[in-house]
C-alpha cells in the first residue's frame, strides 16, 4: 500500500470514529428540554444543581444527570368521569362534590402553570415527582378541599345554572390561595358536568319546569300591565289632542264649523218638522206645511 492510499485510508477512519462518536455523545448527554417547559439538573452523585433552570432548547449533561421538568405554559387538568377523555387530558377521575342538598360526582376542570421564579417552591415540595403524579395525588385533594367548601354555598340548580360563574369566580380564588405555597399558578377552574342520582334528576327537572312556569306567568303579568298602561297613555294623548284641537281654533274657523254643522243638518231634514238650528238657539225654520194650507 503506498503512502497516499495509507493517507486516505487513515483519514477516513479517523473522520469516521469522530462522526460516530460524536452521534454516541449527542445520543448519551445531549439532552432536550421542551418548548413550554423548564429544567432543573438532578446528579445522582452531588444532587440537585442549584445554580441554573435550563430553558426550552438542547443541553449538555454528565452519564450522572437526568431532568426534572416543570411546565411554564398552561396545564389543563380534567377530572372527569367522561370516558372519552384519556392520557394528558384527563388527570384524573370526578371529584365528590357536597352541595346543599347532596355529595354529587362533578366534572372539575382547572388550568394551571409554573412561573419561572416558582420552580424551586414546586422542588422543595414535591423533590423529583412528576407534574402527573402530582396533579393526581397534591393537587386533586386540594382541589377536592376548596371544591367542597366552594359548593356548600349553592345548592345543584345553581351550581350548574344561573349562578355558576359565581361559583367559579370563587372556586378560582380559594384554590389560588391553595396552590400558590406549593407555587403553582391558577389560571382558571371550572365546575363542568354534574352527575346527579335520579331522585335528584327529577328534583332539578321539576325545579326548572316550575321556574320557567314562574317566569312565563311574571311575563305575561308585566305584558298585561303595558298594554294597560299604553291603553291609558293613549286615551289621555287623544284627549290632549283634541282640547289643543277646540282651543286653537279661530273665530274664522268655528264659524266655517258652525255652516258645516248647519248643512249637515239640512241634509238630514225630511222637509215636514221644525228643524231648531243647532248653531244659533234664537233662530228655528219650519216647513211649508207647518201653517197649513193658508200659508202657501
Amino acid at each position: 500500500m503506498d503512502k497516499g492510499t495509507r493517507f486516505i485510508v487513515i483519514y477516513g477512519t479517523v473522520l469516521l470514529v469522530l462522526i460516530v462518536g460524536s452521534s454516541i455523545w449527542r445520543a448519551l448527554f445531549w439532552e432536550w428540554v421542551p418548548t413550554g417547559k423548564v429544567a432543573i439538573v438532578y446528579n445522582r452523585g452531588s444532587g440537585v444543581q442549584r445554580d441554573r433552570v435550563l430553558k426550552p432548547g438542547r443541553h449538555t449533561l454528565t452519564p450522572l444527570d437526568s431532568l426534572i421538568e416543570m411546565p411554564t405554559n398552561i396545564v389543563a387538568a380534567n377530572y372527569t368521569a367522561d370516558r372519552d377523555f384519556s392520557g394528558e387530558i384527563k388527570a384524573g377521575e370526578s371529584i365528590d362534590i357536597t352541595t346543599s342538598q347532596a355529595a354529587i360526582p362533578f366534572d372539575v376542570l382547572v388550568l394551571y402553570r409554573v412561573k419561572s421564579e416558582d420552580v424551586w417552591k414546586v422542588f422543595n415540595n414535591f423533590a423529583r415527582q412528576t407534574t402527573e403524579q402530582i396533579q393526581s395525588t397534591r393537587i386533586r385533594r386540594e382541589i377536592k378541599n376548596v371544591a367542597n367548601v366552594v359548593s356548600g354555598r349553592f345548592n345543584l340548580e345553581e351550581l350548574t345554572g344561573k349562578r355558576r360563574d359565581e361559583a367559579n369566580v370563587i372556586f378560582k380564588e380559594e384554590l389560588t390561595k391553595a396552590l400558590a405555597p406549593l407555587g403553582f399558578t391558577v389560571e382558571e377552574a371550572f365546575f363542568v358536568t354534574a352527575y346527579p342520582n335520579d331522585q335528584l334528576r327529577t328534583q332539578w327537572v321539576s325545579l326548572e319546569i316550575a321556574d320557567l312556569q314562574r317566569q312565563i306567568a311574571s311575563y305575561n303579568a308585566e305584558s298585561a300591565k303595558r298594554e294597560k298602561e299604553i291603553a291609558i297613555i293613549k286615551a289621555e294623548a287623544e284627549q290632549k289632542a283634541a282640547q289643543i284641537i277646540a282651543n286653537s281654533m279661530t273665530p274664522k274657523a268655528k264659524a266655517i264649523q258652525d255652516l258645516d254643522n248647519q248643512i249637515a243638518y239640512w241634509k238630514r231634514w225630511d222637509g215636514s218638522n221644525i228643524v231648531a238650528d243647532t248653531t244659533n238657539l234664537n233662530s228655528f225654520y219650519m216647513s211649508p206645511n207647518a201653517l197649513g194650507k193658508e200659508g202657501k
